[in-house]
């Protein structure tokens, strides 16, 4: 017999079940002292059948004591005569019904057991098998794509399942014990040990079927949980490495690990987005999305969970691409994980969610009316406390709460409601704070900052905040903020510094894309293109330029004109376009043709563009920059949108409402200065309090 179980394990059989006789028999010895390494005894609660159990775990025991002894027993199999026998106690079958009963019999039945062996397994009795042992009947049900649609199964399966683990965790040579228990260890944040679980049930599968080993499921879930495991290591491109490797694998593997298979590449989308590696966020959350899908093609049937994983890939998704500016690519998938969310009718808060990040999108591309229809949509899943204006949730989200007021100030923003808008986003960067969210509190306060509804008086701090967050977006538009603030004393080199350029003693061409830092445009694409903007509304400001500071300047402003797009990223032209045509307007008065007619006539139709798109904010300031441009025919226009019952700009003199031309009033550039003067007076009653607030 000895033998036969080495050469089953030679074969790499993990497990040899023997089956004892019922009673007092010859073999009992053999089949439950010399040869198991596990004692599985099945009872149910009559008293005769619990007593002779309990006759049997008593010798059992005693066996035991005598292997703990120095000489150990004898009566063991060669090699395990120190090594105690384990037991599993199995109640079955018992009745589904008469709970309190069965209840007390299971606990007279443990008294009986003694204090070295309870039960640990109960098993209800399965009706369909007084039809006969029609073993079609249960292992047909037991698939995993029945369990999942039908409760009963499920429920009937479930302790047959229990004793499957309770044999395993007892088994030391068991992969799935260090699997387990490194998946637990991950849980707790322990994620170095968690991986030496995993690569020692590696070790053991590959010990154990040296020849076969890759094939084996528990090869391939160690190796999943290791990757999961060393996602905390914040290395993503190594595990994005491994994780390809395993493709292969498991095409051929079961159904529940290709699921986790997918979740898994949603979970490395995650350190993506941590380092700042936004395009590599949205391919690897793309994949997860794609192998949901590729799951539910093989099923006629609609599965939830993936209907939930392949929802969750496409939200994230869209999130990473609007982190690398690819905005069209973020609306697509943006929409697409709100449509399976209205399939699922569930995940409220990411429904929620999906629709407030479709009306940032939407804003930023231009389209005004798509943007506050999912607004109104976001705000009927919020209960009214005071007006359409202030929604309370439903559901009792902080985050869902801030991200509904973050994009809802900025479309008020963008229609001209400066009090309504500030009042919005400064209520999600508080709702932020409540919930100790500190990444999206700093984002509120950059867009604050940035939209000059805060002093710069807290900016050193919150770069520092930043930095220590690993969020350079964040720390780099901040920086930007407080070197654009100042209105004079500054060079090249103070704005070559945001770009990463210090190599260069002599004044650095800022836009030359070969000098500046690389890393830059893959955690903030438009933001090199955001320093030039402010770069160039500095050269307006001094008295005078050289020719190559002009010709430079002017080279880079052409190569925007129309439609152009001189970078690789095509969602920046959406987030600098309003920036750029007023500036270019603003260059071409200080330093080119001043008063062009083709310049106005494009910034007519622009302003009228502006208009109808509804968005009143960038009309207002496209008709300050015409009125700058043609004072005698282009002043009047401008005055009919600041005052009257129409205008669109509201309580303006208490608003900064002159971003991105405040330079203009502080310029020392004579053109500019003349053509500010024209006509300041008539428009004093809509300028902040000083020079210096408009500066700022």
């Amino acid at each position: 017999m000895e033998a036969l179980l080495r050469g089953f394990h030679a074969l790499g059989y993990e497990y040899l079940f023997i089956d004892a006789r019922t009673g007092h028999t010859d073999v009992a010895d053999i089949t439950t002292v010399q040869l198991p390494d596990l004692v599985v005894f099945v009872t149910n609660l009559t008293d005769q059948s619990v007593d002779g159990i309990a006759s049997r775990i008593r010798t059992v025991n005693e066996n035991n004591n005598i292997c703990i002894s120095d000489q150990g027993c004898p009566s063991r199999k060669a090699g395990f005569e120190k090594v105690p026998i384990q037991k599993l106690v199995v109640a079955s079958p018992l009745p589904r019904g008469e709970l309190s009963l069965r209840q007390s019999m299971v606990e007279k039945a443990n008294d009986k057991l003694g204090t070295e062996a309870r039960i640990d397994v109960q098993v209800d009795y399965l009706d369909l098998l007084a039809l006969g042992e029609r073993n079609q009947i249960v292992f047909q049900q037991m698939n995993p794509k029945h369990l999942e649609a039908n409760d009963f199964f499920s429920g009937v399966c479930r302790p047959y399942q229990r004793l499957a683990d309770e044999i395993s965790r007892r088994n030391p040579g068991d992969p799935e014990n260090p699997i387990h228990d490194g998946s637990n260890l991950i849980e707790f944040g322990l994620w170095r040990l968690a991986m030496a679980h995993h690569i020692e049930a590696i070790g053991q599968v590959e010990k154990a079927t040296p020849d076969r080993f890759m094939s084996n499921p528990a090869y391939i879930a160690a190796s999943l949980e290791k990757i999961r495991a060393h996602l905390e290591a914040l290395s993503p491109g190594e595990d994005m490495g491994e994780l390809e490797g395993l493709q292969d694998l498991i095409k051929d593997a079961s159904r529940d690990q290709q699921i986790d298979n997918a979740r898994l590449w949603l979970a490395l989308s995650w350190p993506f987005i941590l380092l700042n590696q936004f395009k590599e966020a949205a391919e690897t959350a793309g994949k997860a999305g794609d192998l949901a899908k590729e799951l539910l093609g093989k099923d006629d049937r609609c599965d939830h969970d993936l209907l939930d994983l392949q929802a969750l890939a496409a939200l994230r998704e869209g999130y990473a691409y609007t982190l690398c500016s690819d905005w069209e690519k973020a609306r697509e998938r943006t929409n697409y994980a709100r449509e399976c969310y209205e399939k699922l009718a569930a995940r409220p808060l990411l429904h929620g969610l999906s629709l407030t990040q479709l009306a940032r999108i939407e804003l930023v591309l231009g389209n005004m009316d798509e943007a506050a229809r999912w607004l109104s949509e976001a705000a009927t899943r919020f209960i009214s406390e005071g007006g359409e204006e202030s929604p309370a949730p439903r559901i009792n989200s902080k985050h869902v709460q801030a991200d509904y007021f973050h994009a809802l100030g900025l479309m008020h923003y963008e229609r001209g409601k400066g009090k309504e808008a500030a009042d919005a986003l400064e209520k999600a960067q508080s709702l932020y704070s409540k919930v100790n969210d500190d990444v999206g509190e700093l984002d509120l306060f950059v867009l604050r900052v940035s939209l000059a509804m805060l002093s710069h008086q807290d900016v050193e701090s919150k770069i520092k905040k930043a930095r220590e967050l690993r969020i350079p977006a964040s720390a780099g538009r901040l920086n930007l903020r407080t070197l654009a603030n100042k209105a004079q004393g500054l060079s090249s080199k103070d704005f070559g510094q945001l770009l990463g350029i210090v190599e260069s003693n002599n004044e650095p061409n800022i836009f030359n894309d070969d000098v500046i830092n690389s890393d830059i445009r893959k955690y903030d694409p438009a933001y090199p293109e955001l320093v030039r903007l402010d770069y160039i509304r500095h050269l307006m400001t001094v008295p005078s330029l050289t020719e190559g500071q002009i010709g430079e300047a002017r080279t880079w402003l052409d190569s925007w004109r129309g439609d152009s797009n001189p970078t690789d990223q095509p969602g920046i032209r959406y987030e600098i376009d309003h920036q750029l045509r007023l500036t270019r307007s603003m260059f071409e008065l200080a330093y080119g043709n001043g008063a062009d007619q083709t310049a106005i006539s494009e910034l007519i139709q622009y302003s009228s563009d502006m208009e109808t798109e509804g968005y009143s904010l960038r009309r207002v300031q496209t008709l300050l920059a015409l009125a700058f441009m043609d004072h005698e025919n282009q002043t009047q226009p401008l005055l009919g949108a600041l005052e009257g019952p129409n205008a669109v700009i509201q309580k303006s003199s208490e608003w900064n409402w002159l971003l991105p031309l405040a330079f203009v009033f502080v310029s020392k550039n004579q053109k500019l200065k003349d053509a500010c003067d024209s006509f300041r007076a008539r428009l004093t009653p809509f300028l902040p309090q000083s020079a210096d607030a408009s500066a700022s």
